[in-house]
């Protein structure tokens, strides 16, 4: 997925989403530092909880950057289909949940379930939609 920057926009996109990542982990560390010294509570806590999201959120930002600065139309369409495709697998996953909670399961699913899920959806879309429309070189 980072190998292949055939355009500007692409380079531009891969290049935001892996600052975006990086500082997703840098606060989540800087985070669980804090929270080993100290309780927060009211704002505290709610600011807390919002600030790693911002980088989640400027991911989902970069993904629309991208489609609206990608020219060519093969690559945005790729990237439409896989991203439907994710959205539809978290979807799946998240009503099975939800069903498994009607019948009686008590248990949990781990932070970030969806975000991750929906990532490797993705790139499995977007791998699979490749493998499957390859176009034989020119020779």
């Amino acid at each position: 997925m980072f190998c292949d920057w055939k355009s500007k926009a692409s380079k531009r996109y891969q290049i935001s989403v892996l600052i975006e990542m990086a500082a997703y982990v840098l606060i989540l560390l800087g985070e669980k530092t804090l929270l080993g010294h100290h309780n927060p509570v009211g704002i505290e806590l709610y600011a807390l909880a919002a600030l790693p999201t911002v980088p989640i959120i400027a991911v989902l930002v970069a993904v629309g950057i991208y489609l609206r600065d990608e020219k060519d139309e093969y690559q945005r369409d790729l990237m439409v289909q896989s991203l439907l495709w994710g959205t539809a697998g978290v979807l799946s996953i998240s009503t099975f949940i939800a069903f498994l909670r009607v019948f009686g399961w008590t248990g949990s699913v781990s932070p970030f379930t969806e975000f991750i899920a929906f990532w490797i959806l993705v790139s499995v879309a977007k791998t699979f939609h490749r493998m499957t429309n390859r176009v034989p070189t020119d020779e």
